[in-house]
This record gives structure tokens, C-alpha cells and sequence, in this order.
């Protein structure tokens, strides 16, 4: 919702966005830049003001209490006032991303920051957070090296694991510096069990592949 909206005599215009950016704010906007583009400015400066927090708040009602999703993954890097309204809601999980699977997920990640790795800076923040027990952290399993330093900072959280499979994460690894005596992993493998076959039994492939998978895990867990 557009509140607090400033048109200047200048080629400015500036607004102030409260909750959400609708669609009927969306044409007030095209409407004001259009009017400013006919009386004669070749360019438009538009100054925007976003209440994070608000946003993040309708964001996490709309998931957890509209869509009833158990789950969220979030992005850390605009702070604590874009996720706490996350944590906010009991029984609900957030799943914020501290080191990933990709090949560049040490691009900036991997980087240093008062001579640390700038994934563990996010650890280390996020679960000085209000409600910070219903934080989950994605940690790829291509990253399995960085494990036992992941489990000193946050010993106890769950841990969504992705890159099992296509992308040469190990399960047995994986779990061997992962494992909590609560298990703590969420092990996730998409594209090992979805191209598992390449012809019309595709299907079937797949289902085999998880099952394997699911097998491999419960001998894991059998020995806790």
C-alpha cells in the first residue's frame, strides 16, 4: 500500500510503501511516472521507502497462516527485522541460508569478514534472534568439509541438506558430521532421484532411487 506519496516539481517522485505492493499501487505509480514523463522530463527519479519489517510480516502471515506452510526458506542478508516476524510463529520453521550447494555458493559466502567466513557471521547472528529455535539453516552437502565447524556454532538446529546425488554430495558423509542424537538433517535429493532414468520408465527409476536412498538412511539411523 503506497502512503506518504510526494510528486516534486522536479523530475522526483517519492513514496513510501506500508505492508505490500499491490496492484492498484502499481498503477498509481505507472500514472504519477507518466505524468511526470509528459510535462516534459526526459528522466524520472522515483525514491522508494520500504518498511521491512511490515513486509516480512505479511509475507510470513500469508505463508504460515493463509497458505498453512510449515516451512519457509529465507534469504539472512537484510537482517533481523526481515526474519524475525518469520520466527514469530510457533511450530512453523524457518529455513535460512548459511552455506549452499551450488558452485558458487563460496563466492560470497566462502568470503571473509572480521576474520571469519561470512557464512558462519550468519550463524552466529541468526541465533542471537528473537525466537531463533525455530530456525533451520540450509548447509549443502557438496560442503561437507565445513560441517563440523557448522556444528559447534549452531549444534542443535536442524539442518536442510541439499546436493545429495547429481550434485556429488554423500549421504554417508554428510551424516557422519551432521547427525544430532535428535538427527537433525533434513536431507533433500531432487535431481538424483528425477533423472534417475531417461526413458519412458522414468518413473519407475525414480521411485527406486528414493526408496534406495530412504534405505541408506535408515541403516543410518538404526545405529544412533
Amino acid at each position: 500500500m503506497l502512503e506518504q506519496i510526494k510528486t516534486f516539481d522536479s523530475n522526483t517522485v517519492a513514496f513510501e510503501i506500508i505492508d505490500s505492493f499491490t496492484e492498484t499501487d502499481e498503477k498509481l505509480a505507472q500514472k504519477l511516472f507518466k505524468e511526470k514523463l509528459d510535462s516534459g522530463f526526459q528522466t524520472v527519479n522515483i525514491l522508494v521507502k520500504i518498511d521491512q519489517y511490515k513486509i516480512s510480516q505479511t509475507e510470513a502471515k500469508a505463508f504460515f497462516e493463509d497458505l498453512k506452510f510449515d516451512s519457509v526458506t529465507v534469504a539472512p542478508y537484510m537482517g533481523s527485522d526481515s526474519v524475525e516476524p518469520f520466527l514469530a510463529f510457533e511450530d512453523k520453521f524457518t529455513i535460512l541460508l548459511a552455506l549452499t550447494s551450488n558452485k558458487g555458493g563460496l563466492d560470497f559466502q566462502g568470503l571473509k569478514v572480521n576474520e571469519n567466513k561470512l557464512y558462519k557471521e550468519v550463524l552466529q547472528k541468526a541465533i542471537t534472534w528473537k525466537n531463533n529455535r525455530n530456525l533451520m539453516f540450509v548447509v549443502g552437502a557438496t560442503k561437507v568439509e565445513y560441517f563440523k565447524d557448522i556444528r559447534e556454532i549452531v549444534p542443535n538446529h536442524f539442518l536442510l541438506v541439499p546436493g545429495v546425488g547429481a550434485q556429488g554430495g554423500n549421504l554417508q558423509d554428510v551424516c557422519k558430521y551432521g547427525l544430532t542424537k535428535n538427527v537433525g538433517l533434513l536431507i533433500n535429493s531432487s535431481r538424483g532421484i528425477i533423472y534417475a532414468g531417461k526413458d519412458e520408465n522414468f518413473a519407475t527409476k525414480a521411485k527406486e532411487q528414493a526408496f534406495d536412498l530412504q534405505q541408506q538412511m535408515e541403516v543410518i539411523l538404526s545405529s544412533l
